[in-house]
């Protein structure tokens, strides 16, 4: 049942209407069944009436956000002030205690209790885009994304009457729709501003874009594009910008749940130190540490157990036995002189170019197999050009 597109009353109007042809089908069902099974009929109506109880969760959640939002826009800077003075007027106070200490007058007549001297306040940051290193990067504290959020989930005016948010919550093709007035809906328009996508170029709504902490900007598609390309190939996990992380927290409004959770699962199997896969040759899929026990991944896809030890099936009632083939790989490999990952334990092979390599993004010297997290110049022992293989 889709409700993004109705107004609350009649949200609320549909939704215990249902409810009312529910609790009629309960009441004409005969009952006729044995005690310990419940009929297809009655299944169904519990189920249902599950859902509608959701709706109408989702429903009164969704009032109340819409209540909390409009206060905090009306009240906002008048509450924030109010709470600035007060603060000012609590600092100011332990500021003349503190300096009551020094002075013999108020220690002669009056009993105070010095106290340490307050913190200085953070020096103010500079004016321009908030800052985006180490992942600290927080659109929430941007007017423009508040303002997009406001324009995307709740449809408000230039004005704060709530019959403004109910009239632009109606559907067009509502009876009264067509009598809206134009002017406030098409300056509302204008106001939002284009902005370019810096992939496609193509200008769109400011609604439609969504903010790197570089500052550059995306349109849906883009970045979906981005997301998708970034989940494909762990080289580019997690997606950048300008070399900075681009956070998917702070654009899930422009990213379908379904992406979300498949970046969400390859987050995880990428942050994974020994990794487990399932040893069906069709399947290989990533099986999480939550569901190892005792050396032994279950498979959620095809349900076949893997040894986590050879990576290999399951040894039943049996010890793993050293994995033959495992080995004659890791001889070759220290015959030729290849690397393993510390980290991922994977084999390098390095045919050409310098010694510096990022397997599974991260920073390695393929000579030594040293994790490395410096970008800066190499030593010459890191860059000499690698012997050619015979």
């Amino acid at each position: 049942m889709l409700c993004y597109d109705i107004d609350d009353e009649t949200l609320h109007l549909v939704l215990q209407m249902h409810m009312e042809d529910l609790e009629e089908l309960k009441q004409n069902s005969k009952g006729k069944h044995r005690e310990d099974e419940l009929p297809d009929a009655d299944f169904a109506i519990d189920m249902y009436r599950s859902e509608i109880e959701s709706r109408a969760l989702f429903a009164s959640d969704r009032s109340m956000c819409k209540s909390i939002a409009q206060a905090n826009r009306r009240d906002g800077q008048l509450v924030s002030a109010i709470v600035e003075e007060e603060q000012q007027a609590a600092n100011d106070r332990a500021f003349a205690v503190w300096l009551s200490r020094e002075d013999p007058f108020f220690q002669e007549n009056e009993d105070v209790t010095p106290s340490p001297p307050p913190r200085q306040p953070p020096p103010a940051p500079p004016p321009g885009p908030p800052p985006a290193a180490g992942g600290q990067y927080n659109p929430s504290s941007n007017d423009a994304f508040l303002r997009k959020l406001q324009i995307m989930y709740m449809d408000t005016g230039a004005g704060d009457e709530d019959e403004d948010v109910n009239m632009l919550n109606q559907p067009e093709s509502s009876s009264w729709g067509g009598s809206r007035p134009r002017s406030k809906s098409r300056s509302h328009a204008v106001s939002r501003g284009k902005r370019r996508c810096n992939s496609c170029l193509n200008d769109l709504d400011f609604t439609d874009v969504a903010r790197c902490p570089c500052n550059h900007e995306y349109c849906r598609d883009c970045l979906r594009t981005l997301f998708e390309t970034a989940i494909t190939d762990e080289a580019l996990f997690p997606p950048r910008c300008c070399g900075q992380h681009i956070p998917v927290e702070e654009n899930r409004v422009f990213l379908s749940p379904e992406l979300i959770g498949r970046f969400r699962a390859r987050e995880l199997e990428l942050s994974t130190q020994d990794k487990t896969y399932c040893h069906g040759p069709t399947c290989s899929q990533f099986i999480p540490k939550e569901f190892i026990k005792d050396s032994i991944a279950t498979c959620q896809r095809c349900r076949r157990r893997t040894c986590t030890t050879c990576k290999g099936v399951e040894h039943r009632n049996e010890d793993c036995p050293e994995d033959e083939s495992t080995q004659s790989v890791l001889q070759v490999a220290d015959e030729n002189q290849w690397q393993q990952c510390r980290q991922c334990n994977r084999l390098v092979e390095l045919a050409h170019g310098c010694y510096h390599i990022t397997p599974d993004g991260r920073h390695a010297l393929a000579r030594s197999g040293k994790r490395t997290d410096s970008l800066l110049a190499p030593t010459p022992s890191s860059t000499e050009t690698p012997t050619p293989r015979t």
